[in-house]
């Protein structure tokens, strides 16, 4: 069993709320812990669940019946229902709509024998669009160059504050002056594909895709999805396979339900 505070900690997560250094613990989280990871899949679809309106509908009429089981719960037993009340049992109160979206989840998959969460076939572009995230970056860089690390700290200003034509300027220069600096050709092709230039991304992913550093898996998976910025599933789907395959963690589970999602 999780404890709330596992709870807390995904829901900032899938709402990018979280600093970099929970970041970085769910991300090894992810890879050292197959139920973790279970429940970061399950609550991000949950949040593609809550942008269908449909299921919203249905969903907020459980919610109101939830609340109205509870409340007369409370009432029967003599206890409060507010949150913390004198003699009540102090109970978290979560946003109606996970609880009901998971409720709707839980109800259709037992009565229809459907999962709802298997989305229709998507199209390239609109798989794009859905699973496309910035990377983030990371809170300090340190170089034994001063004026690197002051180079570096101008980039991640302007890749944090989307000054996209900014970060690709500075993470191109940066990588110019040194042929090993996988970190700065990683953050301008990201900082490309955000401002739409997959063609010109797609050359600086496949390098690092094809590399031993440290961003080789996360290069895979940007340059997928800028093969389906491009419309090209054929050239996306093998990369995407193999981060399913062999992958852990967070790419590993985002792959496998993108290749679920283009029907694959």
């Amino acid at each position: 069993m999780h404890d709330q505070a596992t709870y807390e900690l995904i829901e900032r997560y899938c709402q990018g709320e979280c600093n970099p250094e929970e970041v970085a613990l769910v991300d090894k989280r992810l890879s050292e812990e197959p139920e973790f990871a279970a429940l970061l899949a399950f609550h991000r679809e949950l949040d593609l669940t809550l942008a269908d309106t449909g299921t919203l509908s249905f969903a907020k009429e459980l919610a109101a019946a939830g609340e109205a089981y509870h409340a007369a719960q409370d009432q029967e037993a003599g206890q409060s229902v507010t949150l913390g009340g004198a003699g009540g049992v102090p109970r978290r109160s979560f946003a109606w709509q996970r609880w009901a979206a998971a409720a709707s989840i839980a109800l259709l998959a037992v009565v229809g024998g459907y999962f709802l969460l298997r989305d229709p076939r998507l199209s390239p572009p609109e798989a794009y669009d859905q699973y496309f995230a910035i990377y983030d970056a990371p809170a300090n860089f340190r170089s034994d160059d001063d004026s690197v690390t002051r180079r570096y700290g101008l980039a991640f200003a302007a890749y944090n504050g989307k000054d996209w034509d900014g970060a690709i300027t500075a993470f191109t220069a940066l990588a110019a002056a040194d042929s090993n600096q996988v970190t700065a050709r990683f953050y301008a092709a990201v900082a490309m594909l955000a401002d739409g230039q997959a063609v010109a991304a797609i050359p600086l992913f496949e390098k690092i895709a094809g590399s031993q550093s440290p961003f080789a898996t996360q290069g895979k998976w940007y340059l997928a999805l800028a093969w389906l910025k491009q419309g090209d599933i054929a050239a996306a789907q093998p990369i995407l396979q193999s981060l399913a395959d062999g992958a852990q963690g967070k790419f590993q589970q985002q792959a496998q339900g993108l290749l679920r999602k283009l029907g694959k």
